[in-house]
């Protein structure tokens, strides 16, 4: 089943109030309920394990729709941490920079967003730090 919204109205269902809801269900024309099913069933989320249990229709309603506040909750704190961790990173990098002694891979970051986290700088260790020509891969001698 696919619901007629996307993106933010999606958000602003899931997260209304008892008060709220009545009102935004007819301007959205679906249901929370069928929104969390959506979401849980047919999207990226039903790979998430801890919607796992809810797959196949299983739980209550609630149940399903708090699992899935939950999920929602966690990616946004995970995606602040590595924002923070990001900023720290680049702050990092400014200073060793103006120094003259930020690595030459990783621009002084030691790290790098990859797909499941931030992955270290292999040359500088994640230091950031200026190394060795020698050490870089594929570095010409000087």
């Amino acid at each position: 089943m696919t619901v007629p919204i996307y993106g933010d109205d999606m958000i602003t269902l899931l997260h209304s109030t008892a008060e709220e809801l009545a009102e935004l269900e007819f301007r959205f024309g679906t249901t929370q309920t069928a929104v969390v099913d959506d979401l849980i069933e047919d999207s990226c989320w039903s790979g998430e394990p801890s919607l796992e249990p809810y797959l196949g229709g299983k739980g209550s309603a609630e149940q399903r729709l708090q699992a899935l506040r939950a999920a929602l909750a966690a990616d946004d704190k995970n995606s602040a941490d590595k924002s923070t961790e990001w900023q720290v990173s680049m702050s990092q990098a400014s200073k060793l920079a103006e120094l003259g002694e930020e690595c030459p891979i990783c621009g002084g970051t030691g790290q790098w967003p990859g797909l499941q986290g931030f992955v270290a700088c292999k040359p500088c260790g994640g230091a950031g730090s200026k190394v060795p020509t020698s050490t870089i891969p594929n570095s010409i001698p000087n």
